[in-house]
């Protein structure tokens, strides 16, 4: 990423030695980052007043509003009586543009990440203060992610959770704190990194969240590049949340959607090989997958066997549509 700090990072650069950590700069920071959902915003800080720290450990809660219509900016005033929050505006639309906000702000030599359509335990600060301490040469730490969900789940759903997990952003790895392997990356709605690690590496602004738009891929983009550098992620057992998971998510459209825009905006046509970038290759890797589905669906055959073609066809269908956008686009150029 143009502007970024090379990697590795250097881990002699703004991080506490072992035996320091709570003792140079007692401050722990968490960050929350919300669009219009002031309803579910209210919920986590709800949450959040019963949390259990230490004794002598200050933290700080940074809530960003990303350009909110609702309610978002009462409901934090209101918690502002119990809570040590830091309220932050951030104009420009898109997750990774206020989780970069927040990052300046932040006085913590760790940020621990949550979204605002979650519940926290009480505990939830102790673990992942005991875990810094117990590993504190580590880059990254993430605890798991555990479904509430609005309604009954349809069948297709409730049978397939397990490989559906990472789409409603689940996660759980064990109930051991260890150090993770690669591809086994904790999601930002229950994420800890080093703050000194974001300054020189910043959430790039083109993955994440951005309005209706649903991209992701901010977090695990530097999780990946960490694991590669050879540094620790840690994973926390004992630092569960709830994530809400509401109504409108428990349909095939959604999946859909969600695939789609991977396919569309999650890898720009640069960083597809040039066989990919192809119209023809990209309509076959899309129509086959389909035609598939879609008659699976009809045989009323198991979940099981036709979701992955359905969520192939889907982020292939948003690649066809990237590249066929591009050829448009680079004719008009020509006229």
């Amino acid at each position: 990423m143009p502007g970024s700090a090379p990697w590795p990072w250097d881990p002699s650069a703004n991080v506490s030695r072992p035996g320091q950590l709570l003792h140079d700069r007692p401050v722990l920071s968490v960050a929350v980052c919300t669009w219009n959902r002031a309803e579910q915003l209210d919920g986590l800080l709800t949450s959040m007043r019963d949390l259990r720290l230490p004794a002598r450990q200050d933290w700080e809660l940074l809530i960003v509003n990303n350009n909110c219509s609702d309610a978002t900016d009462t409901v934090i005033r209101r918690h502002m009586p119990a809570l040590p929050i830091i309220h932050l505006h951030e104009a420009r639309q898109g997750i990774s543009h206020a989780r970069n906000t927040a990052v300046r702000h932040a006085r913590g030599n760790y940020i621990i990440w949550t979204d605002d359509d979650v519940r926290v335990g009480a505990g939830w600060l102790e673990a992942y203060i005991a875990a810094f301490e117990e590993y504190p040469g580590a880059a990254a730490f993430g605890g798991p992610i555990q479904p509430c969900f609005e309604i009954e789940p349809p069948e297709w759903l409730a049978r397939n959770i397990d490989r559906l997990g990472s789409y409603y952003a689940l996660r759980d790895f064990g109930p051991t704190r260890h150090v993770l392997p690669e591809k086994h990356y904790p999601y930002g709605a229950n994420m800890a990194l080093r703050t000194c690690i974001l300054r020189e590496r910043p959430f790039e602004a083109g993955l994440g969240r951005n309005g209706d738009m649903l991209i992701g891929g901010e977090e695990t983009r530097i999780m990946a590049a960490l694991w590669d550098a050879g540094e620790e992620i840690i994973w926390v057992p004992d630092a569960p949340v709830i994530h809400h998971i509401p109504a409108s998510r428990m349909c095939l459209s959604y999946l859909r959607r969600l695939q789609y825009c991977e396919g569309r905006y999650g890898r720009s046509l640069a960083d597809i090989d040039g066989r990919s970038r192809k119209l023809l290759y990209l309509l076959r890797r899309w129509l086959g997958p389909e035609i598939r589905y879609r008659l699976q669906r009809l045989a009323r055959q198991p979940a099981a066997h036709w979701l992955p073609g359905m969520l192939h066809a889907s982020r292939w269908r948003g690649r066809l549509d990237a590249r066929w956008r591009d050829n448009t686009s680079k004719q008009g150029e020509n006229c």
